[in-house]
């Protein structure tokens, strides 16, 4: 089939016939059926099918379905009819073309496209296209949805609609498209979300009864995500108080991340040194929410590599009286109800070390030691 020039740009293309549903249905059906083959998904994602295909899903529309039950019924109905079958079909055609369905006979998996399709749908979206059910994915898109998991609205339909046409515009000198900017593609409208294990931590801190896809991998990216900051953290003292947004019970308000300095007792204190106590104070928050409401993921956290770093928390130069520390103790007794890690604990006599010298010097922490001392 390749062997004819340009036969599958003219398919491609014909998704973009409005006049002609018919046209859209056929070549959406046959970009489907022709993904089963690696070398044609290549050559359509060559031809920006991408480009062409995202559109269509960004058209659905499920008010229209009531309408299609009638018998009767305009011609903007059937318009949009036409325009949510071809969303559908979209839907099935991406979802092949990538790899990522879900059917008993598979389509290769194309690394290029699944990875593009996670930046430009962001990761929970994307993986809906394994769903039979691409209404459940098309209703998303084309509403709005805060949650743990998706943050979609207006904001990034409109980001993602502009990128599309943008890159419809960049065709390289050798007539064919390049999938490299979709990789590193990133909504603006998200870019001030802490997205750490597939999961919105400000959203999730406010939503701690919401239902994680992955509860353990995302136990596991807080793990490691608390050890990258408390290893990356300066040297300098990091006097201040930041815990005004985000507290033990659960609630959390951003504060504008524009401010680029802060001021407590004199001293002056760079905009990355308060991102960095909000994000840990974000994480252990998050970590404590998660363990309460799985208490077996303890587990994950059960090895002296994976507990050093929330003890290692309690020797950050912060002010005392960020809430870090209290909210490490809770996370460290939400973990000694599981036995391996109290088991973990003792073998490692730095950390008993640590809770003595808190009942000793820190009133407000002396309560939660005690809950955590074996």
């Amino acid at each position: 089939m390749l062997e004819f020039s340009g036969l599958v740009d003219d398919i491609v293309h014909c998704t973009e016939l409005e006049l002609v549903p018919a046209a859209i249905d056929a070549a959406l059906q046959t970009i489907a059926h022709l993904s089963i083959s690696s070398e044609i998904q290549n050559a359509l994602l060559k031809a920006g099918v991408l480009w062409y295909l995202i559109p269509l899903l960004l058209q659905y529309d499920s008010t229209a379905e009531e309408s299609d039950k009638t018998d009767a019924h305009g011609v903007g109905t059937s318009v949009q009819i036409a325009k949510n079958l071809h969303a559908v079909k979209a839907s099935h055609a991406l979802s092949r073309l990538s790899g990522l369905v879900d059917e008993e006979i598979p389509t290769p998996y194309n690394q290029a496209a699944a990875d593009a399709l996670r930046a430009l749908l962001t990761p929970k979206l994307a993986s809906m296209l394994k769903n039979k059910l691409a209404k459940d994915l098309l209703f998303t898109l084309n509403s709005n949805l805060e949650s743990p998991e998706i943050i979609w609205n207006s904001s990034t339909r409109a980001e993602l609609l502009k990128f599309v046409e943008e890159q419809r515009a960049s065709l390289s000198h050798h007539g064919s498209y390049d999938l490299k900017d979709s990789h590193s593609f990133v909504y603006e409208a998200l870019s001030k979300e802490l997205y750490i294990g597939n999961v919105y931590l400000r959203v999730y801190n406010d939503q701690p009864d919401f239902e994680i896809t992955e509860p353990e991998d995302f136990c596991l990216a807080l793990v490691d995500f608390i050890s990258h900051l408390v290893h990356n953290a300066p040297a300098a003292s990091m006097d201040t108080h930041v815990n005004s947004d985000v507290t033990t019970d659960g609630s959390a308000e951003q504060h504008s991340s524009d401010d680029s300095s802060a001021s407590l007792d004199g001293k002056s204190l760079e905009r990355e040194d308060l991102e960095l106590v909000k994000n840990l104070q974000y994480g252990l928050l998050s970590l404590q929410h998660l363990l309460t409401k799985n208490p077996n993921l303890a587990s994950v956290v059960s090895t002296k590599e994976k507990l050093l770093p929330l003890f290692e928390c309690f020797s950050l130069p912060v002010s005392s009286s960020s809430n870090i520390p209290q909210l490490c103790l809770l996370v460290l007794s939400r973990l000694t109800t599981y036995a391996p890690c109290v088991e973990a604990m003792v073998a490692d006599s730095s950390g008993l070390l640590i809770l003595l010298q808190l009942l000793h010097s820190s009133p407000s922490c002396r309560e939660g030691a005690l809950h955590v001392l074996p």
